[in-house]
């Protein structure tokens, strides 16, 4: 997974910047009124990123779904080091698309779930089987962002963009606009915040998301346009660092606003 990271998607190496290299100068100095290059955690950050896993909050979910064994899969490898890791969601993702979904949700939410709240969950590991078939077609043709995370956002009411944008992100799908990635409340609230560094290299996404808390509603549909920033923001980036890929910029955004001492990278 780190060679995958380090080689950081073809279609913003070429693609995108292609498309970078035609802008003028007056277009591309606005993302870089401040120095964004000290923010950027490095791969092995990105990978270690986590939280510390409490097995109890999972207790409910487990004894309401005893056969569901992608769970038991998910917690057996949370509790072998206290600490969930991206680069251990990655893996069961690649062993086994549903684990994946299920390790996508354990690592999202420490607390349960949403809010703590452990319905909306128990739903959707239940169904987990009609995440991974939306996943399957969406591999096997490649659309646009939105469309894929409004069709997994549909699956299970209460579970939507924060938790299907991880499910993306760890399955490794690829969009129109690039290679999946995070989009959660941490890393909207860095795009939103004017005294955000990350603000002024996300305009059109935080056009489409506004700047005021009603931003909710709005999230799927400025997905498309998040990840196409991000992986412009890591084009260019690369033009003053060396292989700055996607997932680093997300990690950099989920880190500027992510609640001190439950996010952090592994030791």
């Amino acid at each position: 997974m780190v060679e995958e990271l380090n080689q950081t998607d073809a279609l913003y190496q070429g693609t995108i910047a292609h498309k970078i290299s035609n802008r003028s100068d007056r277009e591309l100095k606005p993302k870089f009124e401040m120095s964004l290059d000290k923010s950027i955690p490095d791969l092995a950050t990105v990978l270690n990123f986590g939280a510390r896993h409490n097995p109890d909050v999972w207790l409910k979910h487990v004894r309401l779904l005893p056969h569901c064994s992608e769970l038991q899969t998910a917690l057996k490898i949370a509790r072998s080091e206290d600490f969930f890791t991206r680069r251990q969601v990655f893996q069961l993702a690649q062993h086994d698309a549903a684990t994946g979904v299920i390790a996508a949700m354990v690592w999202g939410f420490p607390r349960g779930g949403p809010r703590g709240r452990h319905e909306g969950f128990v739903r959707a590991f239940n169904a987990v089987s009609k995440f991974v078939d939306i996943l399957d077609s969406a591999r096997a043709k490649p659309t646009d962002a939105v469309t894929s995370i409004r069709l997994l956002n549909d699956v299970v009411s209460g579970v939507g963009f924060a938790t299907t944008s991880k499910i993306l992100y760890f399955t490794e799908l690829n969009f129109n606009e690039g290679k999946a990635l995070i989009f959660d409340r941490n890393v909207i609230k860095a795009i939103i915040d004017r005294t955000s560094p990350w603000s002024s290299s996300f305009p059109k996404t935080r056009e489409l998301l506004g700047t005021s808390y009603h931003w909710y509603g709005r999230a799927a549909n400025a997905y498309g346009t998040y990840v196409r920033e991000a992986h412009e923001t890591a084009a260019l980036l690369s033009g003053s660092m060396q292989n700055v890929c996607p997932s680093q910029v997300e990690t950099a955004l989920f880190l500027t606003k992510a609640r001190p001492g439950t996010w952090r990278a592994s030791a």
